[in-house]
């Protein structure tokens, strides 16, 4: 087994692992459904002993870049269990066949 097969394991056991049922709309495309990633609600602050520090202000959902079209500005997320849908603002992709997709909550 090669690299790519071996982190494309790792990756597949993460998102079992810790499963978040999404739907995903590319800007102008087809609904793709039935696919899962790993969300990380926004954390604005968190306490440092007498400090506060800004962890994180923004949702942000693993995904694998298999799964989605190219990530862009504006594509549409809805998590199907939690009936929330966010925007894509950003993706940092890692090189590895994982996106971090930064998002914004539009309901």
């Amino acid at each position: 087994m090669g690299w790519r097969e071996k982190v494309a394991n790792v990756q597949g056991s993460g998102v079992r692992t810790f499963p978040e049922p999404y739907a995903y709309t590319p800007v102008g495309g087809a609904q793709v459904t039935g696919l899962s990633g790993i969300f990380r609600e926004a954390a604005v602050e968190e306490e440092l002993g007498m400090e506060r520090a800004v962890v994180s202000q923004r949702y942000t959902l693993d995904v694998r870049l298999a799964d989605i079209p190219t990530p862009q500005r504006g594509d549409l997320v809805e998590l199907t269990d939690r009936a929330r849908t966010f925007q894509v603002d950003d993706s940092e992709e890692d090189g590895e066949g994982m996106s971090k997709l930064h998002l914004v909550e539009t309901s």
